[in-house]
């Protein structure tokens, strides 16, 4: 985590990968929950998801992780339960980007900042 970030993303959100489908019980197969440390914005956007769709985002998390991605669940606080769905509470990853931070001093230059937004 770089410097800038350890004052920015002091909140933590968890989330659930994207699995197959689960063809035995319908719905996906989910991973097990991670944490990571972002900030977010409950903000209602109208924006594009990964496949141009237009949707209205209820709520923006700005971090550092590489490992969230569209489709993936997530939901504000640490979280241990393995199935999104069961816990509630949890939205679906509809845009994710990045974008370039090396101007802030980053030593790592390929390690942008991301917003998903749900």
């Amino acid at each position: 985590m770089s410097s800038v970030s350890r004052w920015v993303y002091t909140n933590t959100a968890t989330v659930w990968k994207r699995g197959k489908k689960d063809h035995l019980n319908g719905g996906s197969a989910w991973g097990e929950p991670y944490q990571i440390a972002c900030t977010w914005t409950a903000k209602t956007e109208v924006m594009r998801d990964n496949g141009g769709a237009e949707f209205v985002s209820s709520c923006q998390y700005f971090h550092e992780d590489k490992r969230p991605n569209h489709g993936d669940r997530i939901r504000q606080g640490a979280h241990f339960d393995s199935n999104p769905i069961a816990l509630g509470g949890t939205d679906e990853i509809k845009s994710h980007t990045n974008w370039d931070m090396s101007f802030f001093g980053k030593k790592d230059k390929d390690m942008p900042d991301f917003r998903s937004a749900t």
